[in-house]
């Protein structure tokens, strides 16, 4: 199974995971925000292959792997 990178802020209260859109990353898609969705929430976001941190995928993408 693929290694996606991770953006995480905050520590504690409920969490928030974001997902970006075929334009970019987190950073790219979110960075203006992050600090400000992450007063009283913890955010999660990660890098779909080819994007951000995230090297392209070697194989075809599952959607169980992203999900994952």
């Amino acid at each position: 199974m693929p290694t996606f990178a991770r953006t995480v802020r905050g520590t504690s209260g409920p969490g928030l995971l974001l997902a970006h859109g075929a334009g970019g990353g987190i950073e790219a898609n979110y960075g203006p925000v992050l600090d400000a969705l992450a007063e009283g929430r913890r955010v999660v976001g990660v890098d779909f292959p080819g994007t951000g941190d995230t090297p392209r995928a070697e194989h075809p993408l599952e959607v169980d792997d992203l999900a994952d």
